[in-house]
C-alpha cells in the first residue's frame, strides 16, 4: 500500500466526516428554526387567545355594566315613584286631618241666628273701625278749615290718624282673611 493510496483513504474519511458533521449542523440549525418558528407561532397564537379573552372580558364587563346601570335605572324610577306616592299620601293625609280638625273646632252657640251674629262680628268691627277712622279724619279737617285747633297741631293729629286709620285697617283686613282656612282642591 502505498502512501497516496492511504492519503487519499484518510482524505476521503476526513472529507467525508466534514461533510457529515457539515450535514448535520445544517439539520439541527434547520431544527433549531422550526422550533423556534413553532414557538413564535405558538407565542403569537397564544397573545391572540389572550386578546380574545380580554376582548370577551370587556364585553362581558359592558353588559354587566350596562345592566347595572339599567337596574341602576329603574330602581331610581322606582324609588322616585314610591317617594311621590308617599308624598301623595302624606298630603292626602294631612288635608283630611286638617278637615277633621276644622270639623271638630266648629263650635256652635245656640242656633243659627247666634251664629250669623257671631260669624258677622269680624266683618263688622272691620268696617265700624275703618270708618269711624274715616269719620275723624274727615272731622279733623273740617276743624282746621274752622281754625278751631292750630294748623301745626290739626297737621300733626291729620297725620297720627291718618297712620291710625291704615294701620287699623290693614290690621283688621289681614287678620280678618289671614286666619280663614285655605281651601285646596
Amino acid at each position: 500500500m502505498d502512501i497516496g493510496t492511504l492519503l487519499t483513504g484518510i482524505g476521503s474519511a476526513a472529507s467525508g466526516g466534514l461533510i457529515g458533521l457539515f450535514g448535520t449542523g445544517i439539520k439541527m440549525w434547520a431544527e433549531h428554526k422550526s422550533e423556534e418558528a413553532k414557538r413564535t407561532f405558538e407565542l403569537a397564537m397564544r397573545e391572540a387567545d389572550r386578546k380574545e379573552m380580554q376582548l370577551e372580558h370587556d364585553l362581558k364587563m359592558k353588559e354587566v355594566e350596562a345592566m347595572a346601570n339599567r337596574d341602576i335605572a329603574v330602581a331610581q324610577q322606582n324609588r322616585l315613584a314610591t317617594e311621590a306616592s308617599a308624598a301623595s299620601e302624606v298630603e292626602k293625609a294631612e288635608i283630611n286631618l286638617r278637615q277633621t280638625s276644622y270639623t271638630m273646632d266648629k263650635a256652635t252657640y245656640g242656633g243659627g241666628f247666634v251664629d250669623a251674629i257671631r260669624g258677622l262680628m269680624r266683618p263688622t268691627l272691620t268696617v265700624y273701625f275703618a270708618v269711624l277712622m274715616a269719620l275723624i279724619a274727615w272731622q279733623l279737617m273740617k276743624l282746621n278749615g274752622g281754625h278751631w285747633v292750630n294748623p301745626t297741631d290739626a297737621q300733626m293729629m291729620l297725620r297720627d290718624t291718618v297712620n291710625a286709620c291704615i294701620f287699623l285697617t290693614t290690621t283688621a283686613v289681614t287678620w280678618w282673611f289671614g286666619s280663614r282656612p285655605i281651601k285646596r282642591g
